[in-house]
């Protein structure tokens, strides 16, 4: 008798399975994810521009190959589009093999006292 596969199967679902949806439903392939990233561009911009400056940038999402990037002053904004554009996407490539950034696209914004979703550090209390 052959098995049908129009009807879901009885019994114990695999553990594998379960672990699967449990992860997906609660975004914790998408934070470790986000922290990569975070981290990448931290040590990037730290790299080819300076350390005072990443402080000032944070990476938001990316759609369709482009990472968002949020610049807190119109003096970085212009200096990282204009001069240091190209470089900081190779770089950011490099560190990032799997990712599928295409481009960079700079926004001015206003910047927090954290570094993303998930950071801690400076968070008041």
């Amino acid at each position: 008798m052959a098995a049908r596969y129009d009807k879901p199967e009885r019994g114990p679902e695999k553990l594998a399975e379960v672990l699967a949806r449990l992860f997906v439903a609660r975004g914790w392939g998408q934070r470790s994810t986000r922290r990569e990233l975070d981290d990448a561009w931290l040590a990037v911009m730290t790299e080819i521009v300076s350390a005072a400056a990443a402080r000032r940038t944070v990476p938001g999402s990316a759609r369709k190959g482009v990472l968002d990037i949020t610049v807190e002053g119109s003096a970085l904004l212009a200096e990282l589009t204009g001069f240091h554009k190209d470089a900081l996407l190779a770089a950011l490539k490099e560190r990032l093999k799997g990712a599928k950034i295409t481009a960079l696209r700079f926004r001015p914004g206003k910047i927090g006292t954290t570094r993303g979703p998930g950071d801690s550090k400076g968070e008041e209390q």
